[in-house]
């Protein structure tokens, strides 16, 4: 498995970080942490497995950590509205620069 192979769930991370800009109920949120959740720690671990160890490798590690649904970070909704404006940017560099989604590497 590769990032390209995770091209449509990182879409999907994208417009889930960018719908929870709008209030939504708390369950949204939660939905939102596991997604990201998943998807980070399955992007760190084909990194280290493709042994391509870079500093995207290491923002999925914080990014998982942030958004782990285990222990909970509580944060005020200004500062997860960045953190989801973040993830969203994180994810469509992965897009667009990773998923060979525009031809390049």
């Amino acid at each position: 498995m590769t990032n390209s192979d995770l091209k449509i769930p990182y879409i999907a991370v994208i417009i889930f970080s960018l719908i929870a800009l709008l209030p939504m109920p708390y369950g949204y949120y939660m939905f939102l942490r596991i997604c990201v959740f998943l998807c980070t720690v399955l992007a760190a671990y084909i990194g280290f497995k493709d042994k391509k160890i870079g500093i995207t490798v290491w923002l999925f590690i914080a990014v998982a950590i942030l958004f782990n649904p285990f222990i909970p970070v509580h944060l005020t909704r200004e500062i997860w509205t960045g953190f989801n404006i973040l993830v969203a940017v994180l994810f469509g560099y992965m897009v667009f620069n990773r998923c060979n989604v525009t031809g390049t590497n």
